[in-house]
C-alpha cells in the first residue's frame, strides 16, 4: 500500500489501512491542481487541445529517483482523489476537466483507478479553461 510492503494477511485489517489512507491523501487537492496547471502550461498545452495525464505524470517525473517513489498508481488516485474532492478552479481562474476521449478504450496512456463502489474509472487527457479577467 503506497509503495510499502504490507505484512497483514486479514482483508479487514488491509481495508482499513487502505481506508485511513484515502482519508488522508498524502497531496491536497488544490495544491495538486496547482501542480498540474502548472505542468500543463509548461508542456505548452491549450485550453482547446489539452495534453493526455500521461504527459504530465511524465514531465512531473523526469528525474529517475521521483518515477520509483511516484508510481503510476500514485498519480492515478491523486488525480482521482482530485477529481472526488469537486476541487476545479485554480487560484488564477482556470477551470479543470477531464475529459474522456476514445484514448480511454485502452493503452499505455490511461490511467486507471477502481472506485469506492468496485467499478473501474479510466483518466485519459486533461484541459484547463482560462477564464477571461
Amino acid at each position: 500500500v503506497d509503495a510499502q510492503r504490507t505484512r497483514t494477511l486479514r482483508p479487514s485489517a488491509l481495508a482499513k489501512r487502505i481506508a485511513d489512507q484515502r482519508k488522508h491523501p498524502g497531496t491536497k487537492p488544490q495544491q495538486f491542481l496547482e501542480v498540474l496547471h502548472a505542468t500543463y502550461r509548461r508542456a505548452g498545452a491549450t485550453g482547446s487541445a489539452g495534453a493526455t495525464l500521461s504527459d504530465l505524470y511524465e514531465i512531473l517525473t523526469l528525474h529517475p529517483d521521483t518515477r520509483r517513489t511516484y508510481s503510476r498508481a500514485e498519480f492515478a488516485r491523486d488525480v482521482f482523489l482530485l477529481d472526488a474532492s469537486g476541487v476545479r478552479a485554480t487560484k488564477s481562474g482556470a477551470n479543470v476537466s477531464f475529459p474522456a476521449a476514445t484514448g480511454t478504450k485502452g493503452g499505455a496512456k490511461v490511467f486507471q483507478v477502481v472506485t469506492e463502489d468496485g467499478m473501474p474509472k479510466n483518466y485519459y487527457g486533461i484541459r484547463f479553461q482560462e477564464t477571461p479577467r
